[in-house]
Order: C-alpha cells, then structure tokens, then sequence
C-alpha cells in the first residue's frame, strides 16, 4: 500500500510502498475488527511473523476469532524502498560491540552519516520513519481496507507505533494491546539499573531454586569476581574464523560478556542458562566463547539503521543528559555492557541530523481506548516499574505484570496465562481484566544436572539450520530402525542357511534395536532441556544421556560387523547384492552415528 514518504509534507520524495499481510481467522464466522500487530524493533517488519501466525499457540488463539494483519511499517521488512541497503549490510560486517569499540564506532558514525546524507538526497531522512508518520500509515491503512473498527497489538517499540495510530485515528480503534511497550512517555534506552534489577532477580530465582542453588552457590560473588578478572586481563581465544573474527581473534572483554548476559535476558528460556554461562567463563570454556561471539555478530532481522537511527530522532531527545550520565555511572554487573552500548548510540546519534525535538513524541493523551500492558517482571529493557509509571498517563489503561517472565514473553509456547489474558481483553476489551492465571506461572527454569561439553548446541544447531543435514540425519535414523525388521524378515526366509547367514543377520537386528533404545533415551533425556532452555545445550548434555552415549561406539561397531559379514555371506550366495548394499549402508549409518556423538566429547 503506498503512503506519502512524510504526512508533513505530503509532496516531499516519492511515496513508500508499506507491505501489509492479512492472515485469516480459523473461525466460518470471525469478527469484523481484526487484530493489527507491530512487532518493534523499531526496523523488524511483522511479516517475517507469518509462520507464527500459522502455527503459534498465542496467535491461535486470536485467529480463532479474528483476522491478523502483519504490517511491516515504513523502514522495515519488505516495505520499499529499503533505507540504505549498502550502509545497513556493511554495519552487519562490522565487529560486534565490545570487541574492538574504536573502529566499531568510527564505522557506525561513518555508514549513519552516509545514510543520511543517501536518504537527504531522496527527500528523506530519519525522522521520515518516526513514530508519528506509522500512525498516521495505519489509519490510511483502516480506511482502504474499508473497516469500521480494529484493534492494535504492538511490540517493545511496537506500542510506540500503535499508540501514535491511536492518536491519529481514536474513532477506529476498539482497543489497545501492548506487550513489553517501549512507552513514548518514559526513557527509552538501556539503562544499566533496570539490567542489573533483571540479572538480580534470576539470581534471586536460582538461589530459591534447590538443584540451581547447589550447582551454582554464591552465583552473584563469581560472576563479579569473574568480571573483574575479564576488566584486569581480557580473555583471548585465538584460531577463529578470520572470515567472522578479525585476525581469527576473538577478545573476551568484561563488557562483551556483560552484553551476553544483558542479551539473555531478554528471555526467560536463556535466563536460565545463566549459571551456565558463569560456570563456562570461569572454565574459558573455548567453545561457550565461540558461541558468545556468534552470537553477538550474528545478523539481526531487524534494520539496524532504523533500529538506531529512528530512536536518536523521536526518543534521544526527550532523554534527561544527568540522568544518563548517572545511569552510565551506576557500578554493577550486567549494567555496564548495558551502558557501554548505549553509550555507543550517542555516537551514532551526533551523525544523524534532526529536527527540533518535537513534544508530541514524549506525551500520551487519553482518548478513552481501552487499553491493556502486559509485561514481563525481569524485563530489561522496558522494566514493569517504567510502564507503570508511563501508563498513569492513561486512565483508560491497565497493566498486568507476567512473573517469571521477561521482555519476550510473547515466544513462551509453554505458558499461557498471557495468551488467556490478551484473548479475554479482545474479547470484551472493557470488562475487568481477571488476572489470577498469574499466580499460577512458574519461575524460571534453569538448566541443571548437565554434563558439560560445550560443544553439542553448536554441532546441532548448525545442523538444524541446514535442511539437507537434516535430510540425511533422517534417512540414518530410518535405515536404522528398519534394521530389526528386515533382518527379522531375512532370517525367517533363510532359517535353514548357514550360520554366516544368520550371524549376519542377528548383528544387524542387534544394531537396529540398541540405536532404538539409544535414541529413545537420547529423546527422553533431551526433550525436557529443549522444552525450557535449548540454549543450555551449548553447554552440555544431561547427565543420563552421557552415561549412555558409550552406546554409540558399539552400535557403530556392530553396524560395521554387520556390513562385513553381508559382503562375505552376498559372495557365497547367501544374500543377494540388494541386501548387502543395505547392510553396508547399516552399517555406515550406525558409524556415522557414533561419529556424531563422539564429537560432542563424550565416552
């Protein structure tokens, strides 16, 4: 859908096509004010969203009733034209924070300047894509789309957005859902306070949790001890990939390791695989560090100019310097990374040009819309007691906070007190919000009883992202559970042949049947773990998998006796070539297996 490039001044550049997706409702009937979700970011684009939508249990349960519209605002996602395509991919190439800061922020400040001056000369620039232009965006949006009413979900920067389409266009707004809202009316950066609150409270959770408590005891004096020790010497792992390390060089600094921490709780899943993480530093487990790295240069889906940029233009401004300064000041643990990143945006912020700061993209006014917060109570970045204060400004507005639960809440497939909460608010946006179901939502799972390796969440997860990995892994999964039916079958046809036959036969049943019973074991044990925290996996197997995976080598060595004795009984007529080329691909199968398993450092 094409909008002006600014609602200000509405000959200024060619018009931005705005990418939108309309995802049905599971219901013959659905009601006739769909659900529109901005994700934040700002920059992300909801429409990478659409699978979610399909097959999410919190997007469910709003199809049942209604219709979903993804909006990928201006800026963002498949919306064209893209905002400075060779800037935004050379600041993806850049080192991540805390690794080499001079020549990061040189760059970053060189790439915005640039951008800027690109967009400039296009009859645009960074405040094109504020806040207030989405707005207005979405209710040209309403109107084209000929609906009478809808209601607005918006996402951390997302409720920005939203709550400027409200503003723009209170009459077509049936109500408001906000989830971990970055509020227009309070500061938005990453204060190092609100971090440290975060990482007190999981700490607070794992000494109140008995098996975290006794694997991890005085957590909070180690990770300091184990900060001050990266402050006085970094930790240097070398023979890297030069292609993503400079030099193949990677430099474990007190604030890269602080921004790790910082970015894990964002999520309840990796907030508990925090005593991990501390356990892995004071080991300098190489591979925990490899992933750290990975982790933090990995490419985002998110437009990080706009990311960056948008929030120096509608946000920085309003932002009280003494308070900042203060917040940076602040001694604590996770909070420095926090601050030494925000710290790095007044750089970019000084190569962005921008208009008076303009007050409206500071203030919320009431229009009566109902309104519902959800947040979570260890969220980072946009901390319960910040939207709480910020929502005050809103009579009409209520908050829920979620326990247990941090800033990305709305990815938790296990728990569904907050997809009760925003259903029910859909439904009857102006009865009482009931929210007993929070009393009920556990606390934070942490990742105990592992044996640690460090390497498996690296080897499986490279492999999950590569379907052809995952097409071979199942064709040896099935040649080995075929294996106890085919030789069964052979032996019953060849039970009066010779004993090099059935020997043949009996080891490749033997190799079938033990990978079944490994496998199963391997799922049981494994299944839990990636339920509540996939990322402990990087760290370690549980300790019932270890003690089995010896398995691995005696599967493997059957299946090999079981392709030999193939070949020589196929020679003397025994078995036909067919069969012996299945046993020989048995038998590769089960070495292949303990192969993978071997890697991961075990017995």
């Amino acid at each position: 859908m094409p909008v002006p490039a600014s609602w200000d001044r509405l000959d200024a550049g060619d018009p931005i096509t705005m990418y939108v997706v309309r995802v049905p409702s599971l219901a013959a009937d659905p009601a006739p004010d769909p659900v529109v979700f901005l994700i934040g970011g700002p920059g992300f684009g909801a429409s990478r969203a659409w699978r979610g939508a399909l097959e999410h249990p919190w997007w469910l349960a709003i199809r049942a009733r209604r219709d979903v519209i993804l909006v990928d605002e201006r800026g963002s996602g498949r919306s064209t034209p893209p905002v400075c395509p060779e800037e935004e991919a050379a600041l993806r190439q850049l080192p991540p924070a805390g690794l080499d800061d001079e020549a990061r922020r040189a760059a970053m400040r060189r790439l915005f300047t640039d951008c800027a001056a690109r967009l400039q000369a296009q009859g645009r620039g960074f405040d094109t894509y504020r806040s207030r232009h989405v707005g207005r965006d979405l209710a040209a949006l309403r109107g084209a789309l000929g609906l009478e009413r809808w209601n607005l979900f918006g996402l951390s920067y997302g409720a920005r957005q939203v709550l400027a389409a409200m503003e723009a266009d209170p009459a077509g707004t049936r109500a408001v859902l906000l989830g971990s809202p970055a509020m227009p009316n309070a500061p938005t950066f990453a204060t190092a306070a609100a971090f440290d609150d975060s990482l007190a409270y999981v700490l607070r959770q794992c000494a109140s949790d008995a098996a975290c408590a006794a694997e991890s005891p005085d957590l909070t004096t180690r990770l300091r001890e184990g900060f001050d020790a990266l402050a006085a010497a970094p930790w240097i792992v070398d023979g890297l990939d030069p292609a993503i390390y400079s030099n193949g060089r990677l430099v474990v600094t007190r604030e890269l390791a602080a921004q790790s921490i910082g970015l894990m709780l964002y999520d309840r899943q990796l907030s508990g695989a925090i005593p991990l993480l501390a356990g892995a530093l004071e080991r300098r487990d190489v591979h925990v560090a490899r992933s750290i790295g990975g982790a933090l240069a990995g490419a985002s889906a998110a437009n990080q100019l706009i990311g960056i940029g948008v929030p120096c233009v509608e946000a920085r401004p309003h932002i009280d310097p003494a308070a900042l300064a203060a917040d940076r000041a602040r001694p604590g643990l996770v909070g420095t990374g926090a601050a030494s990143q925000d710290a790095e945006h007044d750089v970019v912020c000084a190569a962005v040009p921008s208009p008076p700061p303009d007050p409206a993209d500071a203030s919320v006014v009431d229009h009566g819309v109902p309104i519902l917060a959800l947040v979570g109570a260890f969220d980072p970045i946009t901390p319960a007691a910040r939207v709480r204060a910020a929502i005050a400004a809103l009579p009409s507005a209520r908050v829920v906070e979620l326990p247990g639960e941090s800033h990305r809440f709305f990815l938790a497939r296990a728990e569904g007190c907050a997809r009760e909460l925003a259903s029910a608010f859909l439904d009857d946006p102006a009865a009482p919000t009931d929210a007993r179901c929070t009393a009920a939502m556990p606390p934070i799972r942490f990742a105990t009883g592992l044996h640690p390796t460090g390497v498996p969440g690296a080897r499986v997860g490279a492999l999950a992202q590569q379907p052809g990995w995952l097409a071979a892994a199942g064709l040896v999964v099935l040649l080995l559970l075929s294996a106890p039916v085919v030789a069964a079958a052979a032996a019953w046809r060849q039970r009066r042949a010779t004993e090099r036959a059935i020997a043949s036969n009996g080891l490749l049943a033997t190799t079938g049947i033990a990978s079944l019973v490994l496998l199963a074991v391997l799922a049981a044990a494994l299944m839990p773990v990636l339920r509540e925290s996939p990322f402990a996996l990087g760290f370690g197997v549980p300790v019932q998998v270890a003690s089995w995976l010896g398995l691995a080598w005696p599967i493997a060595a059957c299946g090999i006796a079981a392709a030999l004795a193939g070949v020589l009984a196929s020679r003397r007529g025994l078995h036909s070539r067919a069969s012996m080329v299945y046993r020989i691909l048995v038998g590769l199968s089960a070495l292949s297996l303990g192969a993978f398993l071997g890697t991961m450092g075990l017995p």
